[in-house]
């Protein structure tokens, strides 16, 4: 789980529980370096060994040529070498002795992520660069203190785990939950200064720096932000935490993670559509031996990241994994490095690629093709998948033009990436009223601009990276629920850029599933033609891998009526395990009504073997001799021994049954209730052919739950003569068979049986009572809540 709770020092390495006298986890700062080998460097020493061999040609013939220079040693990485580059976008503190104090608390304190939790998420990140699983990266442009509050963490992870439900559903794939949190403090500026009203101060930066109100003391960079961020930071993943594995985020929740304002909206009524299906789909996996308190279903994993730009708190919480030896910013899970700290030579890169930390390069349209391939040779020298997220931030207009020669330049180069669309950043205007927003429709559009892309390149579009909240704001304009210019002041909270609200985020998560949707359906009708090796039909669901062998077995067992005894006996066996005798001729046995007499052969046999038994019982039955003859072959009252099979007609159905179960129900005995609707509806058509009315049985089938439910009792099977044939025995059903069409198909030597197409039409029947009973059940759950122990 990325969001391990925080055990000993083992966890800090995701190592089992450390033993005594073991060194800590992370091991001191400073004592050691890597060695990093830049991609570019050996063709810069090729082409310096290549001039000295073209200069020593020139030189007369009779000297001998000089020898070719050695390449240059690989440059060192230390935790600190960044100090040796230019630095861009860092602030002047006033005071050092106040910085260095501020940084060794720091350093003291412990990590906020573990090295585990990120070689994980990288993992899966290269899944993500296969085009085996989709990377949702949200939250706020920029936290903040005054909007820290548990409310405000928790409607953000409560979206970002609806836009989750709805891609997964869509895409089919799993789905990668980053936030933008946890850590998402500083902001890089255009300008050192700003200016209101003539008087000139400081950019604000962020609250890890400096304030926002404008005044000389507010936009002081102070060092002490730094530390009152880090506990924020580690406050918010403590929540986050609880949020992931607590509960919270398990997927029977589904239903209930809706907010309260999109409760009357479109995409409100969307998503309870879909966490219906959802809800549907998780019924049938339970069904099918997947419990929902499996961990898969319980939780859910989640990351943290954030843009790496102060690169002093940075280094400070930067630490030694004593199980690889490698170093992680134990900041956040990921980093990323902005569109004005990216250059080849400077701090930031330098920093960044020393620790192995999944990496994000954001990129707009000035980006040249060429140095974005030296920057990932810089950073992943070893081509690691789930290394290197490509974060592209370029507008529409520009993702069409630009981003094909950006894929074909990392193609060409052979490197593995992660491609990922940032549709804020190059959508941002300013409203008449001076406000900066987003227009929805822009958002969307790049969007789209990026699926067609990857589409017509042949590559993956394998995430998206955005500015949102749970709040109901007012900051980006357009969506479903419009939001104009003149609506910007309603609710215009950010302190820096404007973010989707809950609404808009959850309709962008729509359009993108329908996005990976229909891509899945081009995959699969592809797969059709070229199918896949075996091995790639299993999927993965966060840290579990379900494998298709669960989806194509299924447990079936066999049965007939216990009624020639000298074959029975004949293969009765004792099993050397319990000691009890089974009737190995079938899984269950079920004693018929004309041979269930309590003092009968076939009761005497069958009260000696083990396997589970049936009790055929029709409107003859009278109670008290029902209770006798379980209590004969059940008398230790087993649960799963005996099933009682009703077949007796609607009417007698309603009138017989409730008798029975009260009986069987004052004895205090249990029995598994279910109903056999082909036995007491034979009738004899015209021609002098057996049938079977397909509205009689029906009809029997809809008396039984009506009966159970009448009873509070549990209808619990149903009992058929059916067939896969194309038959014409039984008449009816939605395909309607007559009684002309008897003689058509008429197969059995023996009762009629439902053809394929009853079968199926009588089981949707079925499956609705199910699941009217099931929702019943759930709305007196919720209104009732049952004690713990049950």
């Amino acid at each position: 789980m990325a969001l391990a709770t925080n055990h000993a020092a083992a966890a800090l390495s995701g190592g089992a529980v450390s033993q005594p006298r073991r060194a800590p986890s992370f091991l001191p700062l400073k004592r050691r370096t890597i060695c990093a080998v830049h991609a570019a460097e050996p063709s810069k020493a090729s082409a310096t060994a290549a001039a000295a061999k073209t200069s020593s040609a020139t030189v007369a013939p009779e000297k001998s040529a000089a020898p070719a220079p050695k390449p240059a040693a690989p440059a060192k990485w230390a935790i600190d070498s960044w100090r040796a580059k230019k630095a861009l976008q860092l602030p002047e503190y006033p005071n050092a002795a106040e910085l260095e104090s501020a940084l060794k608390t720091i350093e003291a304190f412990p990590p906020i992520v573990f090295a585990g939790e990120a070689r994980n998420l990288e993992e899966r990140l290269a899944d993500a660069a296969m085009g085996r699983a989709f990377l949702l990266q949200g939250g706020d442009c920029a936290e903040s203190f005054k909007e820290f509050n548990g409310n405000n963490i928790r409607d953000t992870f409560r979206v970002l785990l609806q836009m989750s439900a709805v891609l997964t559903f869509g895409g089919q794939m799993p789905v990668i939950k980053v936030g933008r949190m946890a850590g998402q403090f500083a902001k890089p500026r255009s300008d050192n200064f700003e200016v209101k009203d003539g008087v000139k101060l400081p950019s604000y930066r962020g609250d890890n720096i400096n304030g926002d109100a404008f005044n000389e003391k507010s936009r002081i960079p102070d060092p002490q932000r730094m530390i009152r961020a880090y506990t924020q930071s580690a406050a918010t993943l403590n929540l986050l935490r609880a949020f992931a594995m607590g509960g919270y985020a398990a997927m029977q929740r589904v239903t209930q993670w809706n907010l309260d304002f999109t409760e009357n909206s479109e995409q409100g009524d969307r998503y309870r559509e879909l966490a219906h299906r959802v809800d549907e789909a998780l019924g049938f996996m339970s069904a099918a031996g997947l419990t929902l308190d499996h961990p898969i279903m319980s939780s859910t994993e989640f990351w943290t990241s954030h843009e790496c730009l102060l690169l002093p708190y940075e280094q400070a919480l930067t630490r030694q994994d004593s199980t690889s030896g490698l170093f992680y910013d134990c900041s956040a899970h990921m980093l990323w490095v902005g569109e004005r700290t990216r250059q080849l030579d400077g701090a930031h890169v330098e920093f960044l690629r020393g620790v192995a930390n999944p990496l994000g390069i954001k990129v707009s349209d000035k980006m040249n093709p060429s140095d974005l391939v030296k920057l990932i040779e810089i950073l992943n020298p070893t081509n690691k998948p789930g290394r290197i997220t490509i974060i592209t931030r370029m507008g529409a207009e520009n993702m069409r033009v630009k981003l094909p020669h950006l894929i074909r330049a990392v193609r060409n180069s052979g490197q593995i990436v992660t491609w990922i669309t940032d549709p804020m950043h190059g959508n941002t205007i300013k409203a008449p009223c001076g406000l900066k927003t987003r227009p929805f429709d822009s958002i969307l559009a790049e969007v789209r601009a990026f699926f067609d892309v990857h589409e017509q390149e042949g590559s993956h579009a394998g995430g998206v990276h955005l500015e949102m909240t749970g709040q109901n704001v007012t900051e980006c304009i357009g969506g479903s629920r419009t939001v104009t210019f003149d609506d910007l002041a309603d609710r215009y909270h950010t302190h820096c850029d404007p973010r989707l609200n809950a609404s808009q985020s959850l309709e962008l998560a729509f359009i993108i599933a329908e996005r990976l949707r229909k891509r899945r359906t081009r995959s699969s009708k592809l797969n059709s033609v070229l199918p896949l090796p075996s091995e790639f039909k299993s999927f993965s669901l966060g840290e579990t891998e379900i494998y298709s062998f669960f989806f194509e077995t299924t447990e079936f067992w066999t049965s007939h009526e216990c009624l020639l005894l000298p074959y029975e006996q004949a293969l009765t066996r004792q099993d050397s395990t319990s000691g009890l005798f089974y009737d190995c001729s079938a899984h269950m046995l079920w004693v018929g009504e004309r041979t269930r007499q309590l003092d009968g052969a076939h009761v005497e046999f069958l009260r000696g073997v083990a396997n589970p038994l049936g009790i055929k019982v029709s409107d003859k039955m009278n109670p008290s001799d029902l209770v006798k003859l379980i209590e004969i072959l059940n008398p230790t009252n087993k649960p799963g021994r005996i099933i009682i099979i009703t077949r007796m007609g609607a009417e007698n159905m309603r009138v017989k049954l409730p008798h029975l179960i009260r009986a069987v129900r004052n004895s205090g005995q249990i029995v598994t209730w279910i109903t056999d609707p082909m036995h007491g509806n034979t009738i004899k058509a015209p021609c002098g052919l057996k049938t079977r009315p397909f509205d009689s049985i029906l009809a029997e089938v809809r008396a039984f739950f009506d009966v159970h439910e009448q009873e509070g009792s549990h209808a619990e099977g149903v009992h058929l003569e059916m067939t896969g044939q194309n038959v014409t025995e039984c008449i009816g059903g939605s395909r309607t068979v007559t009684f002309d069409d008897l003689a058509d198909r008429y197969h059995t030597h023996c009762d009629p049986r439902l053809n394929a197409s009853q079968s199926l039409e009588l089981a949707f029947i079925i499956a609705e009572r199910l699941r009217k009973r099931r929702t019943r059940s759930s709305k007196l759950n919720s209104v009732l809540p049952l004690p713990s122990g049950f």
